[in-house]
């Protein structure tokens, strides 16, 4: 991916930097067409709960557009790990092949805390990004 482009009448280049709170959002947004609701139907109708925040709040996103919050439970571990237990142990139809969603919400959520760190002393994958961690997101950006 190419954050740079030359500017249209000065010979310099503007550089995209991409902010990690608006990038979860949108990677939310992608997966709106997703079926999330039979999540919700589980754990919220048929009182089977997992240790995650996802609630009905997360599927009317579309009114909490700008809440970051949401975004990062929506596309968290606990929720791929949800599905996953659903669609191998469960074998819910609604679940099935469910492989790919949930390895683009465990990577998002990855890239997410590593984007998004605040402490310098962290370790893992919310470790900030800098040369003395470099093994740990190399890891990352190469899964």
């Amino acid at each position: 991916m190419v954050t740079k482009f030359k500017h249209p009448t000065a010979n310099y280049y503007v550089y995209a930097i991409l902010d990690p709170c608006h990038m979860l959002q949108l990677a939310r947004n992608a997966l709106a067409h997703l079926n999330f609701s039979s999540l919700n139907r589980i754990q919220e109708g048929e009182g089977f709960t997992f240790p995650n925040k996802f609630s009905s709040k997360h599927l009317q996103f579309e009114k909490h557009k700008m809440n970051v919050k949401l975004s990062a439970q929506t596309l968290s571990l606990s929720v791929a790990d949800a599905i996953e237990f659903l669609d191998s142990f469960m074998e819910l139809t609604e679940f099935c092949n469910s492989r790919g969603t949930v390895k683009f919400v465990r990577t998002i959520d990855r890239l997410f805390d590593m984007l998004n760190s605040l402490s310098p002393i962290t370790k893992g994958s919310e470790r900030p990004l800098q040369p003395e961690c470099n093994e740990t997101w190399e890891d990352i950006l190469k899964s």
